[in-house]
């Protein structure tokens, strides 16, 4: 029995010898954990990603080898993906240069992506069969007229379920872009010789349909832009309808949404979340980014606008954000015909139906600046904005500006802090700081504005502990006004509905000091720490003091 027995062992031997890396691993969904290689001079490992992607199962783990590798792959099986360090293992092209899941899923996919470069994405299309630009119902041309996610792509799954959850660490996301090839007609908006045409590119480094977690990672460089693009949301990452996205350590810089020479939307330069997203951030640092639109459409075709460098938070949208920096964002628009809005370079969370809390943070040192033939009513701009329900704490506002220019129309500006609750409960705002913002309406032959420099409410908020100061406004047209130094606490639209409770402002405890309006050629100042006018504002003795012209207008 002996002899048998050691011929067995050499076959096994020689067997197992003759079985390399490159043959597809045995296992049967969800009892992987076999390791798939890829790179250059090892006869043991795939010369292609896209091979190794192929031949690994679920619970594998496809190492990808320093080097650069070629991307334009599609990830369809639960695994990792794991690279020697972010500055040594490269995924370089595609469009997206990786794509996670697949439309026709059935289940949910779990992957992890670690110590990769993810670099030289360039999406033309949408592989997701959503609906876009102000088209409510996909038609023929819709698809080849949007560009989704040029560096990753995390797909819904069958009947629009949420798609995989993906956890990235110690990867870097950049140089990607997004850019539609062509156009189709809008049906919302009419220009002088028919309908506008309409595009999209969303998502230039990351489009999510999933739930996605950062950590320890980098989103930058990245752009959703293109000369036919109508519009452009999320330079860095679009968070798509009910999706969840979680930034921890991780940061997102450089990142620019860009609709030009015809564009009509541009929002989030940084962060796009879409309808019921979810925004949670941690540690990490949204800074640099550029939300900017371009355009010599006229006032008659209607909404247009470049919103939030930083982050722009929709409708049904909740973010929790701590221990962050939301810093040195940018939006610019140009329309010398027409009169679309500018606002929010740092962060907007944009819709009545919309929750943020806010902790620990900063959002200093943004700039929103717009030129155009004429403002809407209430004009361009802000810093952070807070529309639902708000609880921002222990947190710094400083050094951010806004410019409005107009040449011959009215030139109308506003407070870089928007507390324009429409929520459920009262927003409060405590031990933080609104310090050294300026805000700058010029007009030179029409009419200047500006409502608030410091902070602009029109809904229940309470002031508690905090300090409001050194922030100037300043009109410069042949007529106009500047109101509330400190607070602006009054109406910004007319005919606008709110909230219940009704609007009031409640100061307790802080300072409001040494705020300051100023006033060129036919303009009027009015309220330098507060201005109150059809709206209750109440403040402790001492609070609000040294302010120019006048401390409070309306204050009881």
């Amino acid at each position: 029995m002996r002899r048998p027995l050691i011929m067995l062992a050499v076959l096994v031997l020689l067997t197992a010898a003759c079985t390399s890396h490159k043959s597809a691993p045995s296992s049967t969904p969800g009892q992987g954990g076999h390791a798939v290689c890829i790179g250059s001079g090892d006869s043991t490992c795939f010369g292609t990603l896209a091979a190794a992607v192929a031949a690994a199962h679920d619970g594998d783990t496809v190492t990808v080898r320093a080097g650069t590798v070629t991307g334009g792959v599609t990830i369809d099986k639960s695994i990792t993906l794991a690279g020697a360090g972010r500055h040594a293992s490269v995924i370089r092209g595609g469009g997206p240069v990786l794509t996670i899941g697949s439309l026709s899923a059935a289940r949910t996919l779990t992957v992890s992506i670690r110590g990769l470069t993810v670099t030289g994405g360039y999406s033309r299309t949408d592989r997701t069969g959503e609906c876009g630009p102000d088209i409510p119902t996909c038609g023929p041309g819709y698809q080849k007229a949007t560009a989704l996610g040029g560096g990753i792509e995390v797909l819904p799954r069958r009947y629009g379920l949420p798609g995989a959850k993906v956890a990235i660490s110690n990867t870097a996301v950049t140089g990607n872009r997004a850019a539609p090839t062509t156009t189709v007609p809008s049906v919302g908006a009419v220009c002088p010789h028919g309908p506008c045409p309409a595009s999209q590119a969303a998502g230039g480094g990351i489009d999510n349909w999933g739930a996605l977690t950062l950590t320890d990672s980098v989103v930058s460089d990245n752009q959703a832009v293109g000369e036919l693009t109508g519009q452009a949301d999320g330079g860095g990452i679009v968070d798509e309808a009910s999706a969840k996205l979680t930034l921890i350590g991780s940061s997102v810089t450089g990142n620019t949404a860009s609709a030009a020479p015809n564009g009509r939307f541009a929002d989030g330069g940084g962060i796009f979340v879409d309808h019921d997203g979810t925004l949670t951030v941690q540690h990490s640092v949204i800074d640099g980014n550029t939300a900017s639109l371009t355009s010599r459409y006229p006032a008659s075709v209607g909404d247009s606008h470049a919103g939030t460098g930083g982050v722009f938070v929709q409708s049904g949208g909740t973010a929790t954000i701590g221990h962050t920096s939301i810093s040195h964002n940018r939006v610019s628009v140009t329309d010398p015909n027409g009169a679309p809005t500018g606002f929010d370079p740092g962060i907007c969370v944009c819709d009545s139906a919309t929750a943020l809390t806010l902790t620990d943070s900063m959002v200093n040192g943004n700039h929103l600046v717009v030129n155009v033939k004429t403002s809407v009513e209430g004009g361009s701009g802000g810093g952070l904005e807070a529309d639902g329900d708000a609880v921002i704490t222990r947190t710094e506002v400083k050094g951010n500006t806004v410019r409005v220019t107009s040449d011959e129309g009215v030139a109308a500006a506003v407070a870089v802090v928007n507390i324009f609750d429409g929520g459920s409960d009262r927003a409060v705002m405590r031990d933080s700081t609104i310090s050294g913002n300026h805000v700058t309406a010029t007009s030179r032959n029409g009419m200047a504005t500006v409502r608030g420099a410091g902070l602009a409410n029109t809904g229940p908020l309470l002031l508690s502990h905090v300090t409001i100061s050194g922030n100037s406004a300043t009109a410069s047209a042949p007529h106009g006004w500047v109101r509330g130094g400190g607070v602006f606490n009054s109406a910004l639209f007319t005919g606008l509905v709110f909230p219940t409770p009704s609007p009031s402002l409640v100061v307790h405890g802080g300072t409001i000091s040494h705020n300051i309006l100023r006033v060129r050629h036919g303009t009027i100042a009015s309220g330098g720490g507060i201005y109150s006018k059809g709206f209750p504002a109440q403040a402790d003795t001492g609070v609000v003091t040294a302010n120019t012209p006048d401390d409070c207008v309306g204050c009881s």
